[in-house]
């Protein structure tokens, strides 16, 4: 009785410091959220307005001037303020992201990744829904955003004319070979369960880095890239309490699964 007793007292206690140090993960993850949240909004006051600034004067000089000369210096100008536009955005988008999820709902699987998949510029990829069609718990528009974020990664970082034309890419797929639609020729996206969870796989290339460093902020194998895109998948997954692991055995193979 003595040894059940003291069984049972172990195994609250162990329990108990579980509990506590997943209390304090957590607690620490929000004040990092926290602390990214704010200097997202910081740097995004801070530099939209001059940027905003920029730009109008951008445009008012192209409209007082026919030197085709200026004009084409002027198109590079536009573009390095799209390019730091695009950069503010997707900021602020990767600390929204990482927020915890208060209330989620069943959402079938098959459908939000149908509907990311039609929001993308896809080119001649495919997508392999087949096994997709279960349900999962989550927040259904962050769940399209993790969507989207890994079908534009796969369909502009990946290509199904195979490894041996690796380079130097970031994310995943090479910063040589062709990309956006060009690359995605032949490609096949996939969507399927895990006993815990779900998985986002792709044919293409796999990863020419470590598959662990891929979902690190400022990752991209293209210059246009803004190296977020795979960053917000991991905020993402963190806020539902997923644990996401990637692997580039055939390609590229992200696995969300339920923290225990």
């Amino acid at each position: 009785m003595a040894r059940v007793l003291a069984a049972n007292v172990t195994v609250a206690l162990d329990h108990a410091e579980r509990t506590e140090q997943l209390r304090d993960r957590d607690a620490a993850l929000q004040r990092e959220i926290d602390r990214l949240e704010k200097f997202a909004a910081f740097v995004s006051h801070d530099l939209q307005n001059p940027l905003n600034v920029a730009a109008g004067r951008t445009d008012l000089a192209r409209a007082i001037t026919d030197d085709d000369a200026v004009v084409r210096e002027l198109r590079q100008v536009e573009a390095a303020h799209d390019r730091m536009k695009e950069l503010i955005d997707d900021l602020l988008a990767l600390a929204r992201q990482g927020r915890t999820v208060d209330e989620i709902e069943s959402v079938s699987l098959d459908a939000a990744a149908e509907r990311a998949w039609r929001t993308v510029d896809t080119g001649n990829a495919a997508i392999d829904l087949s096994r997709a069609a279960f349900p999962v718990e989550a927040d259904p528009e962050r769940l399209r955003t993790l969507f989207e974020n890994l079908f534009t990664n796969s369909v502009e970082h990946g290509s199904a004319s195979g490894r041996a034309e690796s380079g130097d890419g970031a994310e995943h797929g090479t910063a040589d070979g062709p990309e956006g639609a060009d690359a995605a020729s032949g490609l096949t996206v996939s969507v399927g369960p895990l006993p815990d969870g779900f998985y986002v796989a792709d044919d293409g290339t796999g990863f020419d880095i470590d598959p662990e460093e891929a979902t690190e902020y400022g990752r991209s194998s293209t210059s246009d890239g803004t190296g977020f895109g795979l960053a917000i998948v991991r905020e993402i997954a963190a806020a539902h309490g997923w644990k996401l692991s990637v692997d580039d055995a055939d390609g590229a193979r992200f696995e969300f699964r339920r923290e225990s």
